[in-house]
This record gives C-alpha cells, sequence and structure tokens, in this order.
C-alpha cells in the first residue's frame, strides 16, 4: 500500500517507545472509532480491511477511504486535536493496534525523525485524498471501477490471512467508492467477465487480466 515503508518504520519508532503496543480484533461491520469522538490514541492497521465513512450535507454516508495492512487511522484528527471527522468500521475481520495519545505526541514533540516521518504520512494521506477526487472528477464510473479492483487486489495481496487475492468485498461498498449505483457494478462486472478480465466466484471477485484493466482505467504506471 502507499506509504506502508513510512507507517512501518513510525509504528517501530512507537513500540520501542512504549514497549508492546495493544491489538485489538474487530469482527465485520464493528466500529473502531466514530464520527464527533475524541481520539484517545492512533489506530494501525495490522491486519484486514477497513472502511472509512463521512457524512455528506443531505445526511448520505459517503465512503472516503478503504484502508488496508500498515496503514493508519486518526491520525490528521490526533495532530489536529479535534474530534474524528469520520467512521472506521471494519469490513473483514481486522487486526488493528492503538497507540495511546500521550505515547504518540510524546515522541512528536521529542523526536525528529519521528516528526518528520509524521509530516511525511500526513502528506501521503492528504495526498490520496485529493488523487481519489481527481479520479472520481475525470474518469468514467467503468474506468474507476477497473482501476479500483486492481487496487483491491493490490490490498488482499498483501494480508497475510488469505492465500489468494480475491477481492472479499460488498458489490454495494464498491459502488459506494466508486460513487454509482450497485446494480450498476453488476452490470460492469459481468461485462468485464465476458471480456476475460476477472472471474466471479460467488460474492468474490478474481482478477484473470491485468494488462487489460490497466488499459481500461488508464492508469499510469
Amino acid at each position: 500500500m502507499p506509504g506502508s515503508h513510512d507507517n512501518e518504520r513510525l509504528l517501530e519508532k512507537l513500540t520501542q517507545y512504549n514497549g508492546k503496543i495493544s491489538e485489538r480484533s474487530y469482527a465485520p461491520g464493528t466500529h473502531i472509532f466514530t464520527a464527533g469522538d475524541k481520539p484517545q490514541g492512533i489506530y494501525y492497521v495490522n491486519e484486514g480491511l477497513v472502511k472509512v465513512i463521512r457524512e455528506s450535507e443531505d445526511g448520505k454516508q459517503v465512503l472516503a477511504h478503504i484502508l488496508g495492512r500498515n496503514e493508519f487511522m486518526g491520525l490528521v484528527s490526533l495532530v489536529r486535536r479535534s474530534s474524528y471527522f469520520s467512521t472506521a468500521v471494519a469490513i473483514k475481520r481486522a487486526k488493528v493496534q492503538f497507540i495511546p495519545k500521550h505515547v504518540f505526541l510524546k515522541l512528536l514533540q521529542t523526536d525528529i525523525e519521528f516528526a518528520n516521518a509524521v509530516v511525511r504520512a500526513l502528506c501521503e494521506q492528504l495526498s490520496s485524498s485529493r488523487d481519489r477526487m481527481a479520479h472520481l472528477l475525470t474518469k468514467s464510473a467503468k474506468q474507476r471501477l477497473a482501476a479500483l479492483l486492481l487496487s483491491l487486489e493490490l490490498a488482499y495481496d498483501e494480508d497475510e490471512r488469505y492465500q489468494n487475492a480475491l477481492i472479499r468485498l460488498s458489490r454495494k461498498d464498491i459502488a459506494a467508492i466508486i460513487a454509482v449505483a450497485p446494480e450498476t457494478i453488476s452490470r460492469y462486472l459481468a461485462e468485464f467477465k465476458a471480456k476475460g478480465f476477472i472471474t466471479l466466484k460467488g460474492p468474490d471477485i478474481e482478477i484473470e487480466n491485468r494488462e487489460g484493466l490497466l488499459r481500461l482505467s488508464r492508469v499510469v504506471i
């Protein structure tokens, strides 16, 4: 995942400072933190996938991010010392490490190397948010779906709990990420299957032709 190397170094620093960091397991659908709560620390995804959702002005839930292994959650809110403006929910069973606020802030104030790594991590998160907005504005729904499938495959491939890189995300969540109706996702998936890009295994998706999806998505690598 993007920025995972810096994030691993951040966690290593935190672990050295505080000894063994606590790890919590969250069942699918369980809230890890909720918008409006005050941060008591930051979270680090060790296994699984987590969706981050926000409420739009008209009261609808909008899926803002999908976070996977080696990614931090709640970092921006803690640094800003503000309440969470998003809600984090486990998609599949997730193992998440919790780093207390006092440990994080102490290192931020006393360790220049750590502070620089935090700045890089914050820039990466903000850049990812801007990239996602640009992606939504400049690509068609079909192109966004192709790019998302490639990203999700990578996330599952990096998760050591799984023996394969099958994409295990509901059609509803996929639709929310790229801002289309679930029925549109089902139609596009059927089209991708007919073209040999993917195989559907029950609710799961397996990519068969990465080059085809790359060409369709027009992702520059």
